[in-house]
């Protein structure tokens, strides 16, 4: 091979090491900043999970205007035992319960130790032979729409069922805070 050639050839190289080399650093500025975007996200995800949970002016009123008309329900707002978010939380639904004229059990939400499987979320749970008979109360029914309306219920439109709630109560339990 003539001296030309071979320095025809070590130019074509370099020229293609210069554009894989500046292919590279593209790329890896690229994977930079989506990795920094995710970590953002991340962050700002993390941030929102630990902001206490609260009800909007909206969503109080639009609770009160659905559960006034049925007033002197009898209502037990229920949170988990150790869970200063949850009761906070609870405290706000006691308030506009209250506002709305039902009748809320102990004057004060009920911290309650759940064995077995941990509530997440909110709930609203009545008496398990009263529901298995189809006799809902009409309340729960409006207070699980309400809430499932607003975006607050853990499952929409659910009613849970304990035997050991009074066939004529309805509890609102609020679980621990939703995982993100």
């Amino acid at each position: 091979m003539t001296p030309s050639a071979l320095s025809q050839v070590f130019s074509w190289a370099a020229i293609v090491c210069s554009v894989l080399a500046a292919a590279s650093t593209g790329l890896a500025l690229h994977y930079r900043t989506l990795a920094g975007r995710q970590q953002a996200a991340e962050i700002a995800e993390l941030k929102a999970y630990s902001q206490q949970r609260q009800l909007t002016n909206e969503q109080e009123v639009a609770i009160l205007t659905a559960l006034s008309p049925y007033e002197g329900q009898t209502v037990t707002v229920v949170s988990i035992i150790g869970d200063e978010d949850g009761q906070t939380y609870a405290k706000q639904f006691f308030d506009v319960l209250t506002r709305a004229k039902w009748s809320v059990e102990y004057g004060h939400p009920l911290q309650w130790n759940f064995s077995g499987k941990t509530p997440v979320g909110l709930g609203v749970w009545v008496n398990g032979p009263k529901a298995q008979s189809g006799k809902i109360l009409m309340a729960a029914d409006v207070l699980s729409n309400i809430l499932t309306e607003l975006n607050l219920l853990a499952i929409p439109k659910e009613i849970g069922v304990r035997d050991d709630i009074s066939e004529t109560n309805i509890w609102l339990v609020v679980g621990v805070k939703p995982r993100p």
